[in-house]
């Protein structure tokens, strides 16, 4: 690799480092207006509501192992989740003999005004941008993303 095709590297690897930042930080955001005014709610509960919200019902074990979290974490949280009217247990679709965990409607509006209000946020930084230049950028991370 010659000296300036590794500085463009360099260079596109630090503006990569800095989109993670800024999404984590957009994330811990909406994680902490999900948990706002609910004493016992941890923000990372916003982590098995949202992945409840795009994946369905499902066993606590199940969840766990998509999430990358520990089972017991994962179980305090829905704990909590239930605790706050937020998800609740019921029969697993799959398997009556066994539990999952699923959105109540109250859970759904909450995590739909977050997730909203996380959207607004993208949609501001890219106000700037020209469609074209958002069709270009969209192309490119989608070349990245499928490596």
């Amino acid at each position: 690799m010659n000296r300036t095709r590794e500085q463009l590297v360099t260079q596109v690897g630090a503006e990569i480092g800095a989109l993670f930042a800024g999404a984590r930080a957009v994330t811990n955001r909406a994680a902490a207006a999900f948990a706002q005014d609910q004493p016992g709610l941890r923000p990372a509960a916003f982590h098995v509501a949202r992945w409840l919200h795009s994946f369905g019902p499902a066993r606590s074990t199940e969840i766990a192992r998509s999430l990358g979290m520990d089972k017991a974490a994962v179980s305090r949280l829905v704990a909590e989740l239930v605790s706050a009217g937020i998800a609740e247990k019921r029969d697993h679709p799959d398997d009556a003999r066994s539990l999952a965990v699923a959105l109540t409607r109250v859970g759904e509006k909450r995590l739909t005004r977050v997730l909203a209000a996380k959207g607004a946020e993208l949609a501001h930084r890219l106000e700037a941008f020209e469609d074209g230049e958002l069709t270009t950028l969209a192309l490119l991370l989608h070349r990245l993303n499928e490596r």
